[in-house]
């Protein structure tokens, strides 16, 4: 599955995820990313896309992979809120499918900045999702807080904590490092870490390709 993916990946083949920043209409970002576990032998793998279908209407799908199992399916449409103008960016998300085999509802709130360490210009975003599942009725949430900073023309590095609250799993808090290369115009390859900061604090390598069209 995995070797599928990334093919995918390249014949379908800039910053990451848009976050509260829309997409320009027509244009696509496609990234894919797997996180390896030695310690649990253990696979994380995602394929992320989005797209501008207005100037201010972003579309994507969002899918996730456990090994070989798919334990996450969201189709979402990603809509600002206010002001473009503004120096913070708000936009609201809501998305639609299954996550560890329930059908859930996934709204979404994003907000962030552009900003400048340095002199080097980079981004700030803040990203909550909740998967909600009627039947059984719970709610997973999830909140990303990124720092990209770009180091030159072709070198990004990226600060990330992550933060999940799960009723049927334990609750998470992991901080992720990566360097990001631009390999050819549009095309990235990211190299990272992640480290787990509760409990037994696993820690995982990544590998992903991003692909701006």
């Amino acid at each position: 599955m995995r070797s599928i993916l990334l093919l995918l990946l390249i014949v379908f083949g800039t910053p990451p995820e848009a976050g509260p920043w829309p997409r320009d209409k027509g244009q696509g970002f496609l990234s894919f990313s797997t996180d390896y576990d030695g310690k649990n032998d253990a696979f994380f793998t995602t394929l992320y896309a989005e797209y501008g279908v207005t100037s201010w209407i972003t579309a994507g799908i969002d899918l996730g992979f456990s090994d070989d199992d798919l334990y996450k399916a969201i189709a979402f449409g990603r809509l600002p809120l206010g002001s473009q103008d503004g120096t913070w960016k708000l936009a609201i998300e809501m998305g639609i499918g299954t996550f560890e085999d329930d059908a859930v509802l996934r709204p979404g709130l994003h907000f962030g900045r552009g900003i400048k360490i340095a002199k080097r210009d980079g981004w700030f975003t803040v990203e909550t999702l909740a998967n909600y599942a009627p039947d059984p009725d719970k709610v997973d949430v999830t909140t990303d807080i990124t720092l990209g900073l770009n180091m030159s023309q072709k070198h990004k590095i990226i600060l990330q904590l992550q933060n999940g609250n799960q009723p049927m799993d334990p609750d998470y808090l992991n901080l992720a490092t990566s360097v990001v290369v631009e390999k050819t115009p549009g095309l990235h390859l990211e190299l990272g870490m992640k480290t787990g900061l509760m409990d037994h604090g696993d820690i995982a390598v990544k590998l992903g390709l991003w692909h701006s069209f």
